[in-house]
C-alpha cells in the first residue's frame, strides 16, 4: 500500500510537470522538483542523498521503474535524458497524507520552476538542489558558506554568479539565508 501511495505521488508531479512543458520532462527535472517540494515542506516520501548530478533518490528512481513497468508512464530514451511520458488516459493524485494546501504548495512550486512563461532547465534546477542540499548539510547557513559547499561538490561546473544568483530562489522555498555581519 505504502509503495503505491509514493508512486502516486511521482506519477502526479510527472504528469504536472508535463501539463507546463512542450515536452515531457526528463528524470533528472522529476528527482530535482520533488527534492524541492520536498525541502519546501511537503513530504512525498523520499529520502535523497549526494549523488553525481545532485541530490538522488533511489527509490524514487525505483518508482519511476515501477510506473513504467505498469504502463502509467512511458521512458523515452533521447539525447537530452531519459523523459518520462505519463499515459494521459491514467488519473493521478496525491497519496491521502497531501492535504489541499500541500497538493496547493506542490502545484505552485511546480507552476514557479516549470511554469508556461518560463521553465528551468534541469541543470539550474541541479544548481538549486545542490545549493539547497549545500545549505542543509554545510558548515554554515549564509551566502558564502553556501557558495563554498557548492564549489566543494560541483568544483567549476557553475560560477559564483550562478550560485549566487539561484540564492535568490531560497525565500520562496521557505528557507532563510543568514546574513553575516
Amino acid at each position: 500500500m505504502i509503495e503505491s501511495i509514493v508512486q502516486n505521488n511521482a506519477a502526479f508531479v510527472i504528469k504536472q510537470i508535463s501539463n507546463n512543458l512542450p515536452e515531457p520532462p526528463v528524470k533528472k527535472t522529476l528527482h530535482k522538483m520533488i527534492y524541492l517540494i520536498q525541502k519546501s515542506g511537503v513530504y512525498l516520501g523520499y529520502d535523497y542523498h549526494l549523488y553525481f548530478y545532485g541530490p538522488y533518490s533511489a527509490e524514487l528512481d525505483s518508482d519511476v521503474t515501477n510506473l513504467v513497468a505498469n504502463g502509467i508512464i512511458e521512458m523515452k530514451y533521447t539525447e537530452y535524458g531519459h523523459r518520462l511520458v505519463p499515459d494521459k488516459e491514467s488519473a493521478v493524485s496525491l497519496s491521502e497524507e497531501v492535504d489541499e494546501v500541500d497538493e496547493e504548495r506542490v502545484k505552485n512550486i511546480i507552476n514557479h520552476y516549470i511554469g508556461k512563461e518560463k521553465s528551468w532547465t534541469a541543470k539550474r534546477l541541479e544548481l538549486l538542489a545542490t545549493a539547497v542540499y549545500a545549505y542543509e548539510h554545510g558548515s554554515g547557513k549564509d551566502e558564502q558558506s553556501i557558495l563554498a559547499g557548492v564549489k566543494r561538490i560541483k568544483g567549476e561546473k557553475y560560477t559564483d554568479s550562478e550560485i549566487l544568483e539561484v540564492l535568490s530562489e531560497f525565500d520562496f522555498l521557505g528557507l532563510a539565508i543568514e546574513k553575516v555581519v
